[in-house]
Order: structure tokens, then sequence, then C-alpha cells
């Protein structure tokens, strides 16, 4: 960094001593900029601890009375205490998770036994839907941060669901993970335009 005394002593000062060396102890810019983010959400008034069911879940937009019947006759609820991996990288991917409460972060395995997190997901949105479109093999560990209650959909039941209305509801819930993953892409490609300059 150009100026890096100055750039030391000022966060020194904004931060106090304590916080500036854990900050300083990160391992890489990733791990700084993550220190720096759970600081200002620490900041914040927590939120309360209410439950997000489907009718409120970020792929189940648009969804009609039927339709969130048919999913929530098909999906299983599971509890995960905080640092359990609900996923691993490399394994099936054929469950989405739409988080009911509590976090989780999506992360990558690094060289050396470190690890870097893509997001953190919370309650209202889900994670694995990937998985829904290609039918591969993970590619992230999913590790809930906090106590975090899923409502766990597998795809093999999803396929099996009969009727209209489970017909509809898959359709649009492939639309709407679909727009998910578009809105992903266009972030992702505007952060490596950002990179580049």
């Amino acid at each position: 960094i150009a100026n890096r005394y100055m750039v030391v002593r000022g966060l020194k000062a904004a931060l106090g001593e304590r916080n500036a060396a854990a900050l300083f102890a990160c391992d890489d810019l990733d791990h700084a900029l993550e220190w720096c983010e759970d600081q200002l959400l620490a900041d914040l008034e927590s939120a309360p601890d209410v439950e997000s069911p489907l009718a409120v879940q970020v792929f189940c937009a648009g969804f009609e009375a039927d339709e969130l019947a048919v999913l929530d006759a098909l999906v299983t609820r599971q509890s995960y205490a905080p640092g359990v991996r609900l996923c691993r990288e490399g394994d099936a991917a054929d469950t989405l998770f739409f988080i009911v409460r509590g976090e989780v972060s999506v992360r990558v395995p690094l060289a050396y036994q470190r690890e870097g997190r893509l997001s953190t997901v919370g309650a209202g949105s889900a994670v694995g839907e990937m998985g829904m479109l290609d039918r591969g093999r993970r590619s992230a560990d999913i590790v809930a941060d906090t106590e975090v209650t899923c409502l766990v959909l597998d795809y093999h039941r999803l396929e099996s669901a009969e009727g209209a209305a489970a017909a509809s509801m898959r359709l649009k819930l492939v639309t709407n993970i679909a727009r998910g993953l578009n809105r992903k892409l266009r972030q992702a490609t505007l952060e490596i335009k950002l990179l580049r300059n």
C-alpha cells in the first residue's frame, strides 16, 4: 500500500489497538473483509428470532396457496448447530436448503488448509440451488454460522410429485432459481470488471 505507515496509523486510531491487532492478524484480504463485515453486523441490533416460512422464501415468490402446500409436503425440517457442515464440496447436489432460521456461510477450501467465504445466507433465502439445474456435485461447503433450521427439499421427491399444482410449483421454483443465479452472475461480472480496472 502506498503510505502504508499512515494507513496503519489511521486504522489503529479508528479501531483501537485491540481491534486493529485482530484485523492485522487476518491471513489475507478476504478474511480481513470478513472480519470488518462481522464487526459491522455486530454493531447492528440483532433481528428477532422469527422463522421465515416457505411463503416468504425468495425462491417461493409468486407461489399460490396450493403450490406452497405441495412444496410443504415435500420438505423435511432439519436443525444444525453452529460449525456443522450442511454439505461439503464434492457431495452429490441433490437437495435444496431453505433457511428458515439462522445463518449459513458458503465456503470454499483454499491452499494450506484455509478456506474462503463466498457469501453468508440468512433466513428467507436458500442454498444449494445450482444442483437443481445441473445435478452435479457441490461446488462449495455450506457451514452453519449460528443455530440453523432448514426445510430441506430432496430433488427426487420434487420430481416425483404429481398433479397440476406440483407441475406449476416446479416451474415457478426453477424460474425463481434461474433469476437468482442470473443476479449472482451479473454481480460476479461486475466484480470482475472492477478487479480488472
